[in-house]
């Protein structure tokens, strides 16, 4: 293995163990497509106790009641508007105690990765939803976790941070569950809107998914990884870019990260 080029960490921020594993067999697909015989990245342990699960609960919850009370979209879905500001702050704390713990164990530099996960527990119902004008409620939701991350950078600017001291931080808000990602990979050429996205994230996705509703369950029979293993492989991601736009920005910039060989150019 070429020595020259430093290890990616990557640190995953989910709801739960199941996302992680989920979220870390795609990464490593995908940095293992460009890299099948080197170890390019290093992942960081998960921590149960760090999650976004709150703060888009309640984020969604005013986000729900501001549909009903105003009849301006613009008001509506406007990631500033007032009745959300207070929930930038939870995630704000959220990935400023992230990056100060990885300050404390690793050399933090622009080329590690922080990956924020959350389900929206949401159907988007059909893919074009996430983008309909007359309803732009899904991006919105991805659009507000964009604002906090770049918020986020410019108050580390502001402590006298630069760009090579901070890491990638990619947002990944999934509708409804993680498990839209594995169904991706599982589809053949059924409607993937009517057989997977128009269902509710439990017990519906997760049955269809796993083949039970309880992730404990999939974890005891051994249910979880065998599907991982053979779903979440490099000839599926393009299902994945296909079916789920949520998680396209997240592809291409790990694809883009990873597909540079191993080696310093001589000058």
């Amino acid at each position: 293995m070429n020595n020259n080029m430093p290890i990616k960490h990557v640190k995953i921020i989910g709801d739960g163990l199941s996302d992680y594993l989920v979220i870390k067999r795609l990464v490593s697909v995908i940095v293992g497509r460009y890299h099948p015989n080197e170890a390019l990245i290093k992942f960081l342990e998960f921590d149960n106790t760090i999650n976004l699960i709150n703060q888009m609960d309640k984020f969604i919850d005013e986000f729900k009641k501001s549909k009903k009370s105003h009849q301006s979209n613009q008001i509506e879905h406007d990631p500033f508007y007032r009745e959300f500001a207070s929930f930038k702050n939870g995630i704000l704390t959220i990935l400023t105690k992230v990056v100060g713990t990885l300050e404390k164990e690793i050399y933090l530099s622009n080329r590690d990765i922080v990956i924020i996960n959350t389900d929206s527990e949401i159907s988007l119902f059909k893919k074009l939803n996430y983008f309909q004008d007359h309803e732009p409620w899904a991006y919105s939701l991805n659009a507000f976790l964009e604002l906090v991350i770049e918020e986020f950078y410019d108050r580390k600017v502001s402590m006298g941070y630069d760009y090579q001291s901070l890491p990638m931080i990619l947002p990944l808000l999934l509708f409804p569950s993680i498990e839209i990602l594995v169904a991706a990979c599982i589809e053949c050429e059924g409607n993937f809107d009517q057989e997977y996205r128009s269902l509710k994230a439990k017990p519906d996705l997760k049955q269809k998914v796993w083949e039970t509703d309880s992730i404990h369950e999939a974890f005891e029979t051994g249910m979880f990884d065998e599907i991982l293993k053979e779903y979440i492989v490099p000839e599926n991601l393009n299902k994945i870019y296909k079916h789920i736009p949520e998680a396209r920005k997240l592809i291409q910039i790990l694809g883009f990260s990873s597909c540079f060989p191993r080696y310093n150019t001589p000058a």
